[in-house]
């Protein structure tokens, strides 16, 4: 990591008192209903690996291809989950350089001031070893594979986390 970040991260909110990480808000203001599914919703620590072939991407068969991502909570250590999570998907260790972007997601009720936000924080990250062309994901059920492009039909706030790696 640069200066200016510490080995560290467990809350993302701090975060926004860098100028050097694109925080990108969005409110939503949902129903009862729709705000007790928003509860259960996880936050993400999201790890950009690049290659001279590429960015790599997983599918876990629910989400389509995306960054490799990995549910972090409150108190974490998002940068110590980053690197353990990673590991565990590719066998590789990696360091992490730095991070890229801080996604935050408020759904609120309107009518009760009842408020919920998940997190996605981005961080591009350098293998220890050097990952294959083809590699193989170590996790059931999840594929893995370098893109040189964005996938198509990936959802735009995916895209956009994407294509800060793609040359």
């Amino acid at each position: 990591m640069t200066a200016d970040f510490p080995e560290s991260l467990t809350d993302p909110v701090t975060l926004r008192d860098h100028d050097t990480v694109d925080v990108r808000d969005r409110t939503h203001d949902v129903d009862t209903a729709e705000f007790a599914d928003a509860t259960e919703l996880d936050s993400h620590v999201v790890v950009g690996v690049v290659s001279d072939v590429g960015v790599l991407l997983q599918n876990d068969g629910h989400h389509g291809w995306t960054l490799p991502a990995f549910p972090a909570e409150a108190g974490d250590d998002w940068l110590a989950v980053a690197r353990h999570e990673f590991e565990g998907l590719t066998g590789v260790p990696i360091d992490v350089d730095a991070v890229e972007r801080l996604r935050a997601r408020e759904y609120r009720v309107p009518d009760t001031g009842d408020s919920t936000t998940v997190y996605n924080v981005v961080v591009r990250a350098t293998p220890n070893a050097r990952l294959p062309e083809e590699p193989q994901s170590r996790v059931d059920g999840t594929k893995i594979e370098w893109f040189a492009d964005v996938p198509e039909d990936v959802s735009r706030p995916v895209a956009a986390d994407v294509e800060r790696f793609v040359d």
